[in-house]
């Protein structure tokens, strides 16, 4: 009678390379899916901004108060042109600073004609915008 207890090496080497082809298998997609997480929340983040930079265009120019002041161009028919930058809707306490990953963002939002037209974010290596030009 056999009474094996117990595991032989061999099946023990074999559950290891299983286990082992399973993770080489699944590890890329896990970085996919970070990697697909981290542009997914910042591209929320810079819809948070363009509404922050509507309210500061309402707060500095369409109705100001206090001691806001425009930097944005009036145009002819009462609109607005010009560069809001992201810390100065910061330092308004419209938004909160922006990070990911320990980089600290920094960025503007276009207007043209009162309409935020693009949204740039860059936040060193870890992310930058596709509407962000060189300056």
């Amino acid at each position: 009678m056999n009474n094996k207890k117990g595991f032989t090496l061999v099946e023990i080497a074999i559950v290891i390379a299983i286990i082992g082809l399973l993770t080489l298998a699944v590890l890329p997609r896990i970085a996919d899916i970070f990697g697909s997480s981290v542009n997914r929340r910042m591209k929320i983040q810079e819809n948070e901004v363009k509404d922050a930079a509507l309210i500061y265009l309402d707060d500095h120019c369409r109705n100001p108060y206090g001691n806001k002041r425009c930097t944005l161009t009036r145009n002819s028919d009462y609109t607005y042109t010009g560069r809001v930058l992201v810390s100065d809707i910061i330092e308004d306490e419209l938004i909160d600073e922006i990070s990911i990953q320990g980089a600290t963002c920094s960025g503007y939002v276009d207007f043209v004609n009162d309409e935020a037209s693009s949204v740039c974010l860059r936040c060193d290596d870890a992310y930058e915008s596709d509407s962000c030009e060189d300056v």
